[in-house]
């Protein structure tokens, strides 16, 4: 599974759990070491290419992102079920760092 599809999915996740009151590790959620693209990050990739200029957002927007994805998780465990919802939406914070990681990764290809 690409990292786009990976983002993609997380939202499906996360709407799956409002649907279903669902109750999250919003912490687990949070790390962003955790998901594969976060291992590589702060393991071989990060060793590898962390003083490339192209490579230097992408851990910061990764982190961004899973931030976000963990503010819609600790809605959802509140029963903030609307906020969530709002949360995951177009222009939302969750949206524009999914966003936000798909450009630092097209970056970090067309450069290496």
């Amino acid at each position: 599974m690409s990292p786009g599809s990976r983002r993609r999915q997380w939202k499906v996740s996360l709407r799956g759990a409002i649907e279903r009151h669902e109750h999250l590790d919003a912490d687990a959620i949070s790390c962003d070491n955790r998901c594969q693209l976060g291992q590589w990050l702060h393991g071989a990739g990060g060793r590898r290419n962390g003083t490339q200029p192209k490579f230097m957002a992408l851990p910061e927007e990764h982190r961004k992102f899973h931030e976000a994805a963990g503010e819609v998780a600790r809605r959802i465990n509140a029963g903030q079920m609307d906020d969530a919802t709002r949360m995951l939406d177009s222009g939302s914070a969750f949206a524009r760092s999914s966003g936000d990681v798909a450009v630092a990764l097209n970056r970090v290809r067309r450069g290496f």
